[in-house]
């Protein structure tokens, strides 16, 4: 075989895959966006596919979460551990020595359907050490909707801190959370 026979058969070789390559298969359905409780979008199952065959919406409850230095991604996690109902987890976002425990969100939360806390605008300010956020919330279930406010707070990288102090912690809400009235 001849160079130039040789190129010109390696060329309609490869002009043969790569048409091989290029066969048309059908495109999957493109998911539908959906916001969970944690506010992120995740895929939703096809609009023809059963409501037991929807994947189950992804939550995020590592402890690494917790330590963040961004108070909304906090928030996050105590809204996912609220949404997947695991209220242990949930308590582990709040301040020890406000007294809430996993108990307590069961009772506040666990006879609710449908439990959802929606993450809205977010707030931080320093003062003398220690910062403060502010959470607009929004707990949606059994087809209600209650604006809240969660207040996080931590010590402001102040030497000799424990690492409890220098993450973000639930001190307070206004959505009942801590045996208080809901307001």
């Amino acid at each position: 075989m001849t160079p130039s026979r040789s190129f010109a058969a390696g060329a309609a070789a490869l002009a043969l895959i790569a048409l091989a390559a290029c066969e048309k298969k059908p495109a999957p359905p493109e998911p539908r966006e959906t916001t969970p409780a944690a506010g992120r979008p995740v895929a939703a199952a096809s609009p023809s596919a059963a409501p037991t065959d929807a994947p189950p919406i992804p939550t995020d409850l590592r402890a690494a979460r917790l330590n963040s230095r961004d108070c909304a991604t906090v928030a996050l996690f105590y809204s996912d551990a609220l949404f997947t109902s695991q209220y242990r987890q949930a308590a582990r976002a709040w301040n020890k020595d406000n007294g809430v425990d996993g108990a307590m969100l069961a009772k506040r939360f666990g006879g609710m359907e449908g439990v959802k806390l929606d993450i809205g605008e977010v707030a931080e300010e320093g003062a003398a050490g220690s910062l403060y956020c502010t959470v607009q919330v929004t707990l949606r279930h059994d087809s209600t909707a209650q604006p809240g406010t969660l207040t996080l707070r931590r010590v402001n990288d102040v030497p000799g801190a424990t690492i409890d102090q220098l993450r973000w912690q639930i001190v307070q809400s206004t959505l009942g959370e801590d045996g208080k009235p809901a307001g």
